[in-house]
């Protein structure tokens, strides 16, 4: 009915408010350089943010689960940080790869070097485990 597609719709919009804020303030940037998205590519990145989180989550808890791990989430040391790191950097290709046939030269460069940010803190982590191994 139309009251249940307006509420998926609603949990929809609910469960990407931080990817919606990742484009927004992307966006911003590119704007910023005279060179803004359209709406209708601002909704498609939002969308591939949203799929490559969820599917890297589900990656690294089933990568913990076979590993034995009694919580998925729980990182237990540098094979765990590689391994998520290697997921990010699988996901970023996927982001660049979905949105390269939508977005200029520039923006696609922006893009890549906003993914390559979101690594920072998982190679940090991993730099600090592998100097105290």
């Amino acid at each position: 009915s139309l009251g249940e597609a307006k509420y998926d719709g609603w949990q929809h919009y609910l469960q990407t408010a931080s990817e919606r804020a990742t484009v927004e303030q992307f966006n911003s940037q590119l704007t910023a350089q005279s060179a803004p998205m359209s709406l209708a590519v601002a909704d498609a990145l939002v969308e591939v943010l949203s799929v490559e989180l969820q599917r890297s989550r589900l990656e690294y808890r089933e990568y913990r689960l076979a590993a034995g791990a009694t919580d998925a989430y729980a990182n237990q040391g540098l094979a765990d940080r590689q391994r998520y790191l290697e997921l990010m950097r699988e996901g970023n290709r996927r982001v660049h790869d979905a949105m390269a046939g939508s977005m200029t030269a520039l923006q696609l460069e922006r893009l890549h070097t906003m993914l390559e940010r979101t690594l920072a803190p998982a190679e940090a982590a991993l730099r600090i485990d592998s100097a105290r191994n």
